[in-house]
């Protein structure tokens, strides 16, 4: 793999983005939720930003030698355990070390999910350098073992297409112009998989955010809905009285027996 030299690139981002870049929790204890945000608040914040940047640097200079996010993450850690201790031992000291030992058990791993990303996009880098394989008119993006997508546009280009999964349930991102309004906090849709003999029709979660000018729909699937888009010809989210079509490519049988499996990258020579 190429090295692509995100450790300042990412270093600047936690420090200008924190908290925000490390407020994905694991937990919904509010007394932990709450101490882990006071690492980024005085008089812990220098201590947390000094771990945060010996960390990610540590962290990427990993993957930038070939490791994956998940054997890089524990090494990083043991890379700062000077940063680790000093920070520690400021934090137990004025919560108790029970409370500091769980807030920073979220730091650390709110860092995992972080250097996940990271990986994502240097993985990325890499294949698009390459030159992605394909299966029909989707680009194959093998990340690791359990993270991998396929990407596509429709034929008008109005709209791009991926499909995979991150380590969990298959799942569709839809990005392009929204021809109807969408409503702000909708987390509820009926998604219609039409193909020329059958609709399916379910209820599914969805979330959606602004990219640029478009709008970018996030829909988790199960395996069933996966393999009914093989078979698709055009799709359908329905909210309310809100209803947006997409026309939906081709998708080989092959494309979700790849993202069904999600192997472990062949090395490219």
């Amino acid at each position: 793999m190429p090295r692509l030299h995100l450790g300042w690139a990412t270093s600047l981002v936690l420090l200008t983005a924190a908290p925000a870049a490390y407020g994905q929790y694991t937990t919904t204890n509010p007394q932990t939720v709450a101490d882990t945000g006071r690492l980024f608040k005085e008089p812990f914040r220098p201590l947390t930003r000094g771990w945060m940047m010996c960390v990610s640097i540590e962290g990427v200079r990993l993957i930038e030698a070939g490791q994956t996010d998940l054997a890089a993450a524990q090494p990083a850690r043991l890379a700062c355990t000077r940063e680790w201790a000093n920070l520690r031992g400021v934090v137990g000291k004025a919560i108790g070390l029970p409370r500091a030992d769980r807030a920073l058990g979220q730091l650390f791993e709110s860092f995992k999910i972080k250097l996940q990303g990271d990986y994502l996009a240097s993985r990325v880098a890499a294949i698009d350098a390459d030159g992605p394989l394909t299966l029909g008119s989707w680009a194959m993006y093998p990340i690791r073992r359990g993270i991998c997508y396929v990407r596509t546009r429709s034929s008008d280009r109005r709209y791009e297409y991926k499909l995979g999964r991150t380590d969990g349930d298959p799942t569709l991102f839809i990005t392009g112009h929204s021809r109807n309004s969408v409503t702000q906090g909708e987390t509820r849709a009926t998604l219609d998989i039409i193909s020329p003999d059958n609709t399916m029709s379910r209820a599914v979660d969805i979330s959606w955010k602004p990219v640029d000018s478009d709008i970018q729909w996030q829909i988790p699937l199960g395996d069933n809905q996966l393999t009914a888009l093989t078979r698709a010809t055009s799709i359908a989210l329905r909210s309310g009285g809100t209803v947006n079509r997409f026309p939906f490519p081709d998708l080989p049988m092959s494309a979700r027996d790849f993202i069904s499996l999600c192997p472990a990258p062949l090395p490219r020579h």
